[in-house]
């Protein structure tokens, strides 16, 4: 609500102080400024969006003679996607979001080499841990809008699709053998703790997770300056995830054989269904076209 509420106060001082830069109008993408620049997004043109609190709060800095003010552009949604637009005309827009990450952690830990036949503590090998993960997100619409001058409102609908899947192996410093069947190995990566184990994680898979979703949306653009657009809009609709099966597999002595097992679990999955507003807080955005 507060970030609403300074949306609605600044739209007013942005325009009066934008007064002087308007030329003549013929209405829509008529609109030129005081030097001939269009004000508002023609056909051809692409969109590249923002979250608009930062740029917003530097500007209040400014009038309340605070010394701590910066700026930075920050992604316009919290789970870092890529925003943009592409116009086939001046009222009808094509809408897109994509995020494609892919990410490799790598922890390790020393432990007590074992079998040693004086041990010494400062004699040690290296436990590690490999956590691998992947994604997608990616969404497009379409965007609508109808207004005058220069505050518009926008509505239309989107659809987005997202996909995730992770994956931990480990590789252990004192191997499981007939001579030592329980091997310090590390209990805990974040810790550094260790200590003789029966049977260990070689590796998890998680199950994929893949989601589906469907939103409508409906707010207001207002263009202070040529070519850009601060705005504000809610969206409602319905998410459909699912998470497939998953698996565990762990290494263990086996006194019958005499040798090393593996053993293998399986995580199960789920599914889950959501309707619901999106951004009910009021996000604010700030979009530059070119």
């Amino acid at each position: 609500m507060k970030r609403l509420l300074v949306f609605l106060f600044i739209i007013p001082i942005i325009g009066f102080a934008q007064q002087t830069d308007v030329g003549t109008s013929t209405g829509g993408s008529g609109m030129l400024s005081k030097k001939g620049f269009p004000i508002l997004p023609q056909a051809g043109d692409f969109g590249i969006g923002f979250d608009a609190v930062p740029f917003l709060e530097y500007a209040g800095n400014i009038f309340n003679g605070s010394n701590s003010n910066s700026v930075e552009a920050n992604f316009q949604n919290s789970t870092q996607q890529l925003v943009g637009k592409y116009f086939l005309d001046e009222s009808t827009a094509i809408r897109a979001r994509v995020r494609f990450r892919l990410a490799s952690d790598v922890d390790r830990n020393r432990v007590i080499l074992d079998n040693q036949a004086a041990p010494d503590p400062n004699v040690q090998v290296v436990d590690e841990r490999k956590f691998n993960t992947n994604f997608i997100q990616i969404g497009a619409g379409l965007e609508k809008r109808r207004g005058q001058g220069r505050l518009y409102g926008i509505y239309g609908g989107e659809v987005s699709f997202f996909s995730e899947k992770d994956k931990t192996t480990y590789d252990y410093g004192n191997p499981m053998s007939l001579n030592n069947q329980t091997p310090t190995t590390t209990t805990n990566f974040g810790n550094g703790n260790s200590g003789a184990v029966t049977n260990r994680e070689v590796e998890e898979l998680s199950g994929r997770t893949l989601s589906f979703g469907l939103n409508g949306f409906a707010g207001v653009e207002y263009f202070f300056a040529p070519k850009m657009g601060i705005s504000a809009e809610f969206t409602y609709g319905f998410e459909l995830s699912r998470t497939l099966r998953g698996r565990v597999t762990e290494e263990f002595w086996d006194v019958n054989t005499e040798s090393v097992r593996e053993d293998e679990s399986v995580t199960e999955g789920g599914s889950n269904f959501t309707l619901d507003t999106g951004n009910f807080g009021g996000a604010i955005n700030l979009f530059f076209y070119f």
